[in-house]
């Protein structure tokens, strides 16, 4: 499970890392990763479902955005719970999302 940011930023502190997957697994299994909008009706119903408003999620992105190496643990966990949902029962999903992509 990933750790709540430590980074001081008021926006990312009240949405922890982990919810930030939650919420972004979530709009990714509704919605092409190049057409979220945080401001659809499908988004928000995601983002209320978790107790998310839209400029929590946005100031949560933003802050990733400045620096994009902060999205590396975003986006494997991302990959890692879309693998387990996706699996079949009974298997397990890789857990090392850089060794398929080498």
């Amino acid at each position: 499970m990933l750790a709540a940011c430590a980074s001081g930023d008021p926006a990312v502190s009240a949405l922890s890392q982990d919810v930030f997957v939650e919420v972004y697994v979530d709009l990714l299994k509704t919605s092409p990763a190049d057409t979220m909008d945080a401001k659809s009706e499908n988004a928000i119903r995601i983002l209320n479902s978790h107790g998310v408003s839209a400029e929590e999620f946005r100031a949560a992105v933003d802050f990733y955005n400045e620096n994009p190496e902060r999205w590396k643990p975003i986006l494997d966990e991302v990959v890692r719970r879309l693998e387990v949902e996706q699996a079949p029962s009974g298997s397990s999903p890789s857990t090392d999302v850089t060794s398929r992509t080498r």
